[in-house]
Parts: structure tokens; sequence; C-alpha cells
């Protein structure tokens, strides 16, 4: 950590130990459609007119900054559902890097962020 900035890149968090780091978050939605084949090779760009959600259990959400990205996982005490949130929302997160039985799809590393608190810019 550079001690003019005591905040700490993705790639410095420690594991099981709080911490708090700023970064983008980017946002996998495997329901989404906004683009369909038209068949000829083109891509249509339909505007999206349902009432419908297209986020699903199944969405993975990730931090990323300059080093590197890692999952998020938000459990009901943090107050905050993955569906809440959106790709390229800058933020700050609290929380611990824990290990996980399942591997980080955005990663590989086998490690989430347990998150207990965002904190999103304001004037």
């Amino acid at each position: 950590t550079n001690p003019h900035n005591p905040i700490p890149s993705i790639i410095e968090i420690p594991l099981n130990e709080p911490f708090f780091v700023i970064g983008t978050l980017v946002k996998d939605c495997l329901t989404r459609t906004d683009a369909e084949s038209t068949g000829d090779g083109l891509i249509s760009h339909k505007p999206l007119r349902s009432e419908k959600t297209f986020a699903s259990t199944e969405d993975t959400i990730v931090l990323e900054d300059a080093s590197g990205r890692i999952e998020l996982g938000f459990d009901v005490e943090s107050g905050i559902t993955i569906g809440e949130l959106c790709t390229g929302i800058v933020c700050g997160i609290e929380g611990v890097l824990e290990t996980s039985d399942k591997v980080g799809k955005a990663n590989n590393s086998g490690a989430v962020v347990n998150v207990t608190r965002v904190i999103f810019p304001s004037l």
C-alpha cells in the first residue's frame, strides 16, 4: 500500500481481514438480451419494452480497479442485492475477502468478498 494513499488496490486486499477498497462495478447478467441476430449476420438492437426484469439469481458482480477484479457476495445483513446494482457504478466496498467453495468467475481465485457495506459517491 502506498503510504500517501491508505486505500489498497484489489490485488493488495488481505484474506480474512476487514478492508475498504474503491473500484467500478461490473455486472454479468446471464438473462439479458439487448441485442438479437437478424439471421443475415447483422445485429438488431431492439428497444426493450418489457416490464420483466433481466436480473436473476445466477447474476454475478465484480469490483474492478487498475490492478484486477474480485467477485462480490452480498448477504442479507448487507441490505443490498445484486439486482439493485449495475455496471459502471464507482463505489467503495467494505468487507472481508474469504475463500469460497466455488471458484470466482471473474478472477478464478476461489475468493469472494463478503460485502458488509457499499459506499456511493455523493456531494
